[in-house]
């Protein structure tokens, strides 16, 4: 990939650095000249819409997108061509740091890690509903502000559909596994995406490991996995259970959608498996102790004005 010089001008955008790269092209921070705005600029590589069909198949794919509109999806202001023929989409740039960022410090707080969670499936929830799949949905596509918003990156970038060389595979891999296999992505692959990267939030860990692809194929469809309460025992069980779910082999075996991704989700606080000593469960029990004694001494109180 040819990689383009700071100052240099690509339609009314200036580059201002590099911000990152990977399979959807390089990310750029750049400033829009006509309303100097300082915007996210992805340059598409040229290989993955090298096909005229492809090609047009993803512009329409990333009109669909940019008429998304929803608190924890980025928006898409612009998607044009360079002079050479790339294809580049202009993102509002957010002031944060990816989820992958927030990784690198270990697990997140099991409160944030919900949170985050929650919103990447309510913006994922409405993508949806409006046939856009992410298909490449990993932790550097997940960005939250400086208080607290998420908001999901790279909608429309083209869907790889090819097997990678197994010998490349040796970093984290966040697609489902029929998208190892060569299948196009859909609302599936985005719930196994999404239950991996709240699995990995929680116990900052891949469920999936290995250097080589078919040793990642061949775990999953063991399905030798620990769950995340096995990892990190105040991980509320049917969190962990809704991770297992997400992370199925078989597609059929996932949560039907991501809204039903979301009614579980939403019902906190999470039902509690496990050890009486979970932190979740003392909390609970703590709750109710003192409602009681309220109870209790409310009784007290009317019966001794009634006596008197």
């Amino acid at each position: 990939m040819h990689m383009i010089a700071t100052g240099q001008t690509i339609g009314h955008y200036r580059i201002l650095e590099w911000i990152s790269g990977g399979g959807t092209g390089d990310l750029y921070r750049a400033e829009d000249l006509r309303s100097h705005r300082i915007v996210a600029l992805r340059i598409v590589p040229p290989d993955v819409v090298r096909d005229p069909e492809q090609r047009e198949h993803f512009l329409r794919t990333a009109r669909s997108a940019s008429g998304l509109d929803h608190p924890n999806l980025c928006t898409i202001t612009d998607i044009a061509t360079t002079d050479d023929g790339r294809i580049f989409i202009s993102m509002i740039c957010y002031d944060g740091e990816t989820v992958r960022d927030k990784l690198v410090r270990g697990p997140l707080r099991v409160e944030d890690a919900i949170a985050i969670a929650q919103q990447l499936a309510e913006g994922l929830v409405v993508a949806h509903a409006n046939d856009v799949i992410h298909g490449h949905l990993d932790p550097a596509t997940i960005m939250v502000t400086g208080d607290g918003v998420v908001k999901i990156l790279d909608f429309g970038l083209p869907h790889e559909t090819e097997r990678r060389d197994e010998r490349e595979e040796t970093g984290p891999d966040y697609r489902a596994p029929e998208q190892m296999r060569g299948c196009y992505p859909d609302e599936r692959s985005d719930i196994w995406a999404f239950g991996l990267i709240t699995y990995q939030m929680l116990t900052g860990q891949m469920p999936i490991q290995g250097p080589r692809l078919l040793n990642r194929l061949s775990t999953i469809i063991n399905e030798d996995l620990k769950s995340a309460a096995e990892l990190r025992p105040e991980v509320p069980g049917s969190l962990s259970e809704l991770c297992k779910r997400c992370l199925a082999f078989d597609p059929e075996r996932r949560p039907k959608d991501m809204s039903e991704v979301q009614s579980l989700l939403g019902h906190w606080p999470f039902e509690v498996r496990g050890s009486g000593r979970n932190r979740w469960n003392r909390l609970r029990g703590w709750v109710i102790a003192a409602a009681v004694t309220l109870i209790l001494i409310a009784t007290g109180i009317l019966v001794w004005a009634l006596s008197h």
